[in-house]
């Protein structure tokens, strides 16, 4: 093997072993999805907002902006392209309680989902959710990034649980993914609103999984509205590990435009 070969061989698998910190909760948007895609041609505006109540004081990489006390913004627009296809965008913002803005990034998404009526079961729902983003390293290692989100979900009666199990990319540092798993169960009370836990997790590089306590494990206790021509999902949970978080707020309030 040349040199100029041995070294980029070296370098690839110098890359490899990076141990990259994943975030098992994205503090912009904490969401699970489900399969539902916005109709033809509508435009849905939906404006995340959480806020780090009590969290991590000390930076995992040089550069990065804890992400306590910190409240974070983030602007979805989505369009129902096909019954079974939506796109999406994000512009993300935090501040601090000072306050101060900073910028925080954009990203774009495609989420393809079977319908309903297509499965055989109709409790069933099945579907993948595509992002690219760019961030900047205040607030993520790797200024391009990436996940492949696959859905899947179910309901008996009242209940409904769904899971992602996410895989997460950072272009700029590796080429190994991160996994990232997120779950939900709800129930409807029957009174226009469910009640549910979600639960945010990551476990690092899937060739490099470290201890639980080095993993970040969230859980959230969440209230969702139903059959209304608002969105309003909204929460309160905090971390499981030293690696987490404490303590954060997490809403979701969305409308057709």
């Amino acid at each position: 093997m040349d040199r100029s070969l041995r070294q980029k061989f070296l370098i690839w698998v110098f890359l490899i072993f990076i141990p990259i910190k994943t975030l098992g909760l994205d503090a912009f948007e904490i969401q699970v999805y489900d399969s539902n895609i916005n109709d033809v041609g509508v435009f849905i505006l939906e404006n995340h907002v959480n806020y780090v109540i009590s969290g991590l004081t000390s930076p995992d990489y040089t550069g990065q902006l804890p992400n306590n006390h910190l409240i974070h913004w983030t602007y979805e627009f989505a369009r129902g392209m096909t019954p079974s296809w939506e796109l999406g965008a994000y512009l993300q913002t935090a501040t601090t309680l000072n306050p101060q803005v900073y910028y925080a990034g954009v990203k774009l998404r495609s989420k393809f989902a079977v319908p309903k009526k297509s499965l055989a079961d109709s409790r069933f729902q099945l579907g993948v959710n595509v992002e690219i983003s760019n961030i900047p390293n205040t607030f993520e290692q790797s200024r391009w990034g990436g996940e492949i989100r696959p859905i899947f979900g179910y309901s008996w009666s009242r209940v409904t649980a769904i899971i992602n199990p996410n895989l997460e990319f950072n272009f700029n540092l590796t080429n190994i993914p991160a996994f990232s798993p997120l779950m939900k169960i709800s129930l409807d009370t029957l009174h226009g609103y469910a009640l549910g836990l979600e639960s945010y997790s990551g476990t690092g590089q899937i060739n490099n999984v470290g201890s639980f306590d080095q993993q970040e494990h969230y859980l959230f206790a969440t209230f969702d509205l139903l059959g209304r021509a608002l969105e309003l999902n909204a929460g309160i949970g905090g971390g499981l590990t030293s690696s987490s978080n404490s303590a954060v707020i997490k809403t979701i309030v969305g409308f057709e435009l």
